[in-house]
């Protein structure tokens, strides 16, 4: 890789609870790559299709789970709230 491509690659650590924990998380804002062990990866075009017929299919199965969403958001947002994040 060249110095050039890993002054570019840029991973932020953004803060989620999971399980109760705060957890840092790996993320990348780069639109077809994706964080694997640490660093930017390109996504092959294989799963970038898979990625976007999952959507389209949790898509279709998220509308009749609204109710059980909202209620689990709000109790994570309560989470993040009481530990300043």
């Amino acid at each position: 890789m060249l110095f050039v491509e890993l002054m570019l690659e840029v991973v932020k650590r953004k803060k989620v609870v999971r399980g109760g924990k705060i957890v840092k998380k790996k993320v990348t804002d780069k639109k077809g790559f994706k964080v694997k062990d640490g660093h930017e990866v390109k996504m092959s075009a294989q799963e970038r299709l898979h990625r976007k017929k999952g959507a389209r299919i949790a898509a279709r199965k998220k509308r009749g789970k609204e109710a059980s969403i909202e209620r689990n958001k709000k109790r994570s947002l309560r989470k993040r709230k009481s530990t300043n994040l």
